[in-house]
């Protein structure tokens, strides 16, 4: 294999899932401010405005090692998930009230987590209908539904599932290696998640999970056993991660005592990922995801082309609605206290200025691959000379209609949206509370 072309020093591996990044004390939200939010709703949004959603679901049956979402363990009692189900209702009941979120066109909704899985199949179906009730959730909107495999394979919560609208399922394999799994904190085995795409198959649904890189133990001949296998079992679409060393993860207090991939071979995993993909008849359509050609996935058209509201429900959802960003009260207890019916269950918040704004669009070159210049002008011509210097470097390239990741850019996301970063969100980057 060829040497790999290196426009940076060191390979940045950073926490900007999402923009703007909160700071856990200047942007506690007072009771006042989260009332003022709530009140902008009150009036219809911009025609066409496009919006996600997205539900939250913390509870894990086990903690994976490297995983940095919020996430408390499935408590023994049954009757605090029926609870916590009843304020996600609540909670969506509150925003349904809302000209601003009744006028949005709300082309997906997402049950992350967490594990959504764990939840009953009665607990399933009401909460998915009753969102459907409230929310201007269109009859073709795409619905997807996060899980674990041992309990997606259960046919009962999938034809629960089924019933209920969603349309799309996918789950977390990361690797199918043994050895890689049991130092990651990787519970199933490799024949529960066989078992779990036979059921998935059976019932028609399209094969979508994570596969991650740079994992203990796993070194470039095990990550392509990794996705030979995952095209043996039929993946119509995967989502491909690299393992980043949070730490607030147990991997990051285990990372040395374990083999982990330095920088180096990190980069030579995924530049096979992306040549081989390619050849298996995969295209690349973000920085994490690839499908299949008729695996179309809207959320992502979405993401791609009109940078959406996300009105976020649910224990310490991050959203941003008509220029507001938020993150929900957590932990579990502080969002299951919360009563009182004239405001919402807000942590943290700010008002999104023009640089915010702009910064938000912008990261979609870096996220999603490319940005058409005709309907982001202003932010392209804003950012002209961060991205003049990508150009030069080679990691960005344009076309008559848009700006692109070149096939280098690719493999240097993470570095590219730290370039177009203010100095102020990379202070607050590490910053992150659960």
């Amino acid at each position: 294999m060829p040497a790999l072309e290196k426009p940076y020093h060191r390979r940045e591996t950073s926490p900007y899932f999402f923009y703007p990044m909160f700071h856990p004390k200047k942007d506690r939200l007072s009771g006042n401010d989260a009332a003022v939010f709530y009140e902008s709703l009150d009036n219809k949004c911009k025609k066409g405005t496009r919006c996600e959603v997205y539900i939250h679901i913390p509870f894990c049956d086990s903690f994976c090692h490297m995983c940095a979402c919020y996430k408390t363990h499935t408590p023994r009692d049954k009757s605090i998930l029926k609870q916590y189900v009843d304020q996600l209702k609540r909670e969506i009941g509150r925003y349904s009230k809302k000209t601003y979120v009744q006028s949005l066109d709300m082309e997906s909704v997402y049950f992350g987590g967490g594990t959504p899985s764990v939840l009953t199949p009665d607990m399933i179906e009401d909460l998915l209908c009753f969102t459907k009730d409230h929310l201007p959730v269109k009859k073709n909107t795409e619905i997807t539904f996060e899980g674990d495999v041992r309990t997606l394979k259960d046919r009962y919560r999938l034809t629960a599932l089924r019933n209920s609208g969603c349309n799309r399922i996918s789950f977390g394999v990361q690797t199918f290696n043994p050895l890689s799994r049991k130092l990651s904190g990787l519970v199933p085995t490799k024949d529960e998640i066989l078992r779990c795409i036979e059921v998935l198959k059976d019932l028609d649904y399209r094969i979508n999970f994570d596969i991650m890189y740079g994992l203990p133990s796993q070194n470039l001949s095990v990550f392509k056993e990794d996705l030979n296998t995952a095209m043996e079992v039929g993946a119509d679409g995967l989502d491909l991660y690299e393992t980043v060393l949070y730490p607030t993860t147990k991997l990051f207090q285990l990372r040395h005592s374990r083999d982990l991939p330095d920088g180096d071979e990190r980069m030579e995993m995924l530049s096979f990922a992306l040549g081989f993909l390619r050849e298996q008849g995969f295209r690349q359509k973000s920085r994490a995801i690839f499908q299949k050609k008729n695996n179309f996935c809207r959320k992502l058209a979405v993401d791609t082309y009109f940078c959406p509201d996300t009105l976020a429900i649910g224990d310490s959802a991050i959203g941003c609605m008509n220029d507001f960003a938020y993150r929900n009260d957590s932990p579990l207890m502080e969002y299951m206290d919360w009563k009182d019916p004239k405001v919402l269950p807000l942590r943290l918040g700010l008002k999104l200025d023009q640089h915010d704004r702009y910064t938000r669009r912008i990261l979609s070159l870096a996220r999603n691959l490319t940005l058409n210049k005709k309907r982001f002008w202003k932010e392209i011509d804003y950012f002209k000379d961060a991205i003049q210097k990508l150009e030069q470097n080679g990691l960005v390239a344009e076309n008559a209609h848009q700006l692109y990741l070149t096939d280098v850019g690719r493999l240097w996301t993470d570095n590219i949206i730290t370039d177009l970063i203010s100095t102020q969100q990379k202070m607050r980057s590490w910053k992150i509370i659960y």
